[in-house]
This record gives structure tokens, C-alpha cells and sequence, in this order.
């Protein structure tokens, strides 16, 4: 436009702003907010909420902080979709509390709330694992004819698991039909992460089996967390029926799955069992993490195996991995308590 002898107007500003903003150019969009306060060309509150989006469409939400607070500066006052952005920012970063405070001052600043608003807040509730407040905001999303979608109600059942609040988190899975919605399997993973925190084997097991009468498929993380809420319930043979039922579901199993696995062979001293799945996650190609060092050094350990678990305490770091204060545990004494309630040697002791 210099070229040109003419000079750019902050509708061309904007204009150019917004384009950055769906390119997620935040740097662009930056530069130009600040060349535009140079250029004194005057700011307007669409400026400073299309800078803000953009910078949080890339994750920039410290920055959309800054941004919000100079707002006042300028001698403008944020509108409704100034608040969205900055809810969206405090989303980002996982800001649930003030999330809230801005979310409450959209009402003392007399702006109307929309759906977007009510959403973005819920959000910021559930990564923020702050159920009572999404749950809250839920209720009134409702009182206000807000109607929730999928991804809400998605949203605040996973927003429960945090609270171990399985029985909400059931009523708001079996609601759903009622608000003519189709629980989906992301749906049904959130209850049953929910049940899992509340120690709720039998539930978890129970939605598990409905996936397929709802005309879903397990994926790893339904068959994951349904084995790991049996392994908590002491229900060693089914978490370790479930775990070898994945290949019939075309389910692929992740390092969580044997994790989870082995943690059930542990339980009833079937070592060997631990052992063997220790070394199919390597033939599968998973990356073994400490967890599943744990898990098998935990097993070894219950069957008296201390040369096993020293050995294994030793292929942590060779694997460049840490072990932390569960491997430790694990590991025995010089001597240890034997099972008949003398004390056995260990194995690598003297060698």
C-alpha cells in the first residue's frame, strides 16, 4: 500500500489480522498489532480480539494475557467476544480459575454470555480438573437454553473422574438419549475412566459390555482402562481376559495395555506370565517405560525372584529411563523376609 502512496486504515489492518489468525501466523499478527499502534493508526477492540485468537491458536495464551490486559490502555472496553478469546487463553493454559473470574465478570460488565462462552469456560473447568465448577456451568448452560452437545457432555463426565464422581458421571452418560444425543466412545471412556477412579470394577466392566448393544467398538483406551479398573479390583483373571480379548476387537495393544497386564500377573505370583508380556511389549516394538519396569520388578519381587528384580532395577537405566521411588521399593535388602516367615538370602548376594 506505501507503494501504492496510500496508506493502510484499520480496516485494512484488520482485514490482515484476520488472515493471520486462520493461518495461526501469531507472529504476523503481532508485528502488525504493534505497526499499527505505530502507524497511529487507531486500535479497535476487533484488533485486539482477532491479535488475542490468534495467539492462542498457537498456543501463545501468556501472550494473549498481555495483550487483554493493554486493552484498557487503549482506552477500549472488551465486548463479549473479548472475553471468549481471553476464556480460550485461560483454556490453553489450563487456567480454570480465572477462568471463572472472567467468565463471573462477563455478568458484572453486563455482557450476554453465548454458547461459545459457556463452552470455553467448560473446557478450562475439565483440563483444569475442577468438576464441582464445570458441573456448575453445566446446570446453567441448561438453565439458560443452552443446550449442550456431545463434546459437553463429553467435557463434564470427564470432568467427574477428577472428583470420583462415577454415579454423575453414569446419570450424564444415560441422559444423553433424553437430550436427543448419541453417546460416542469418547462418551463412554470418559464413565469409565470415572468408575475406574472410583474403584467401581463392576460398573466399568458393566459399560464396557454395552459398548457393542450401543453400536460401538472398544478402542484402546475403553479396553485400557476397563483392564486397569480390574487390576485395582483385584480381578486379576479379567483384566488379563480383556487384555488378550484386544486382537479379537482389532484393538492394538499400547505400553499402557501391558502395563496394565502384567500389574494383573503380579497379583496372583504369575511371574512367568509378567515376564512373558514384559518381553512381548519389546517384540511389539513399544517403548517400555518405568511403569512397566515396575510393574514386572513388583511381580519378581512377590515370588522371592531378587535376582530377577536387581537385574531388571539395573536394565532401567541401560534403557535410559529413571527409576523413581515404586522401583526402589521393589528392589530387596541385603536380606529379605523369607515366606515361611524366616529370612532368605538373596541370590546376588556373595556372587
Amino acid at each position: 500500500m506505501s507503494d501504492a502512496r496510500l496508506s493502510p486504515n484499520a480496516i485494512s489492518y484488520n482485514t490482515t489480522l484476520r488472515a493471520c489468525e486462520r493461518g495461526s501466523q501469531w507472529q504476523w499478527a503481532m508485528e502488525l498489532h504493534t505497526a499499527m499502534r505505530a502507524a497511529t493508526v487507531p486500535s479497535d477492540i476487533l484488533s485486539y480480539n482477532t491479535t488475542i485468537r490468534s495467539c492462542n491458536s498457537s498456543s501463545q495464551w501468556r501472550r494473549s494475557f498481555h495483550l487483554w490486559a493493554s486493552i484498557p490502555d487503549a482506552g477500549l472496553t472488551p465486548n463479549y467476544l473479548s472475553y471468549n478469546a481471553l476464556l480460550h487463553a485461560c483454556e490453553m493454559g489450563m487456567q480454570w480459575q480465572h477462568a471463572l473470574r472472567e467468565f463471573g465478570a462477563m455478568t458484572s460488565a453486563r455482557l450476554g454470555k453465548d454458547a461459545v462462552s459457556y463452552c470455553t469456560a467448560l473446557r478450562a473447568c475439565q483440563k483444569g480438573h475442577a468438576w464441582q465448577a464445570g458441573v456448575h456451568i453445566f446446570n446453567s448452560m441448561m438453565r439458560k437454553r443452552f443446550f449442550p452437545d456431545v463434546f459437553n457432555y463429553n467435557a463434564t463426565i470427564s470432568s467427574c473422574e477428577k472428583g470420583s464422581q462415577w454415579l454423575l458421571a453414569l446419570h450424564l452418560l444415560h441422559g444423553m438419549p433424553s437430550a436427543s444425543l448419541t453417546p460416542d466412545t469418547v462418551s463412554y471412556n470418559a464413565a469409565l475412566d470415572a468408575s475406574k477412579a472410583a474403584e467401581q470394577w463392576q460398573w466399568a466392566l458393566q459399560l464396557f459390555n454395552s459398548l457393542p448393544a450401543s453400536g460401538l467398538r472398544p478402542d484402546a483406551i475403553s479396553i485400557n482402562t476397563t483392564v486397569t479398573a480390574a487390576v485395582e479390583g483385584t480381578q486379576w483373571q479379567l483384566a488379563l481376559r480383556l487384555f488378550h480379548s484386544m486382537p479379537e476387537s482389532e484393538v492394538i495393544p499400547t505400553i499402557a495395555s501391558y502395563n496394565a497386564a502384567i500389574s494383573a500377573a503380579g497379583q496372583e505370583f504369575q511371574w512367568r506370565s509378567a515376564l512373558e508380556l514384559f518381553r512381548s511389549a519389546a517384540e511389539a516394538q513399544l517403548a517400555r517405560d518405568v511403569i512397566t519396569y515396575n510393574a514386572v520388578m513388583r511381580s519378581c519381587e512377590q515370588a522371592g525372584l531378587w535376582k530377577s528384580v536387581l537385574e531388571l532395577l539395573s536394565s532401567i537405566t541401560r534403557a535410559q529411563l529413571s527409576p523413581d521411588v515404586i522401583s526402589y521399593l521393589a528392589t530387596p535388602s541385603p536380606w529379605v523376609p523369607a515366606l515361611g516367615g524366616g529370612r532368605r538370602r538373596c541370590p546376588l548376594e556373595g556372587e
